[in-house]
């Protein structure tokens, strides 16, 4: 497994623990002594469970970035995600020595089967405390409504880890995450106007009377002129869009990339917006 890591600075909030960095110790040399191994087949079930349960880690450690990404502010968050990329790494590596010391090992060797045991309790530990720590930042924001994490929370691994990488391109351009979702607030008239035709223009085109009869416009939109709309509004306008979108097949539609790269732009601007909504009310 390959880790995803970038260096680039984030942003600290109060609320997050400053010591975020794990340590997992070696047993003193008389503990070891003490400690009954595991058989060669206990030993592997241990560690492809921990290969297993990586999906687990790295939803948690993507779900934390997005969210920290847009939150954090007024700090240097850049060493305490360092430490975070650290201890995956450390993971990463201790599965690989893991492996490669089944491979090696002589399972009738009392001595390398301590070591091996004792080496893989350590990757068990160190797992179990990265799992524990990412779902201990996570929950800062378990309070946020569903509508506000709608955009994302269902993707996969690599669609969270490219869903990271849109939002931090995005907020590049900006001093903070309040002037760029004020910015989406009064900003965003034309482009919603404009995917909405867009949806819609391909539906016309469908072979689905239902659909074309239903999905009109108005069922999007009042107007086609739009100033401002209302976080509500926002929320409901996003869910029809996703909704809708599902119906959309990419063989059928002459524009597919142009519509995707709006929606994908949606999704990474009402999450900002919306994340900002959630704050300003706490």
């Amino acid at each position: 497994m390959r880790l995803f890591r970038k260096n680039i600075k984030e942003k600290k909030i109060e609320s997050v623990p400053e010591k975020m960095k794990l340590e997992v110790k070696e047993p003193e040399a008389e503990i070891k002594e003490q400690i009954k191994p595991l058989s060669l087949t206990d030993i592997i079930i241990k560690e492809k469970k921990v290969e297993n349960n990586n999906n687990t880690v790295m939803r948690e450690y993507y779900l934390c970035k997005i969210l920290s990404r847009i939150i954090m502010e007024n700090a240097d968050f850049e060493a305490e995600v360092k430490n975070l990329n650290d201890s995956l790494k450390r993971l990463d590596d201790s599965i690989i020595e893991v492996k490669q010391l089944i491979d090696t090992t002589a399972s009738d060797n009392l001595e390398e089967m301590i070591t091996l045991t004792v080496k893989t309790q350590q990757l068990n530990n160190l797992q179990e405390s990265l799992i524990n720590r990412f779902k201990e930042i996570n929950n800062i924001y378990s309070k946020m409504k569903l509508s506000t994490i709608g955009a994302y929370y269902n993707k996969n691994n690599r669609q969270l880890e490219n869903f990271y990488d849109s939002i931090n391109t995005y907020l590049m351009k900006y001093k903070n995450y309040k002037i760029a979702a004020q910015d989406i607030f009064y900003k965003s008239g034309d482009f919603l106007v404009e995917l909405v035709y867009l949806i819609v223009n391909q539906i016309k085109k469908s072979d689905n009377e239902a659909y074309r009869e239903k999905y009109n416009y108005h069922f999007f939109l009042q107007s086609d002129v739009i100033i401002t709309i209302s976080y509500e509004e926002w929320a409901t306008l996003f869910n029809k869009i996703k909704c809708v979108s599902r119906f959309l097949k990419e063989d059928e539609m002459d524009n597919y990339l142009r519509v995707k790269g709006k929606y994908d732009r949606l999704e990474v601007i009402y999450t900002i917006l919306m994340v900002y909504s959630e704050m300003e009310k706490n």
